[in-house]
């Protein structure tokens, strides 16, 4: 089994001098024949005082076994209802809206908060 695991802090300023700073967690797994892997994006963006304006999570989860290559993509702005659209081999499945507090990722959370308190709201 292969698992590697990369954590990516971009900050950026946009013309209307807001600020966005956003997380990215990637997760690879490899156990034999089966590949997963998952994107997860939380963007923080604050006005120039550094007043919270808005939360955007999104996520990309990949799955490829043999010739089969399964997808599914997730939205949710301000921890609102999830947005999901499941894909495989390109072909769109289902889209449907899912609680925001239901839908559990294989992602380590607690890095994830470290790195925002840490960067982000201690800075």
């Amino acid at each position: 089994m292969k698992d590697k695991i990369s954590i990516t802090l971009t900050s950026f300023t946009n013309e209307d001098d807001s600020i966005e700073n956003q997380i990215e967690y990637n997760k690879y797994t490899k156990v034999n024949d089966e590949e997963n892997l998952l994107t997860y994006k939380n963007t923080l963006k604050c006005d120039k005082q550094n007043r919270y304006l808005s939360r955007r999570e999104t996520f990309n989860k990949l799955s490829k076994k043999s010739d089969d290559i399964k997808e599914v993509i997730g939205y949710s702005k301000n921890k609102k209802d999830w947005k999901i659209i499941e894909y495989t081999n390109n072909v769109i499945n289902k889209k449907y809206n899912k609680d925001y507090k239901k839908l559990h990722l294989d992602v380590n959370y607690d890095m994830i908060k470290n790195c925002e308190n840490r960067y982000l709201i201690d800075k």
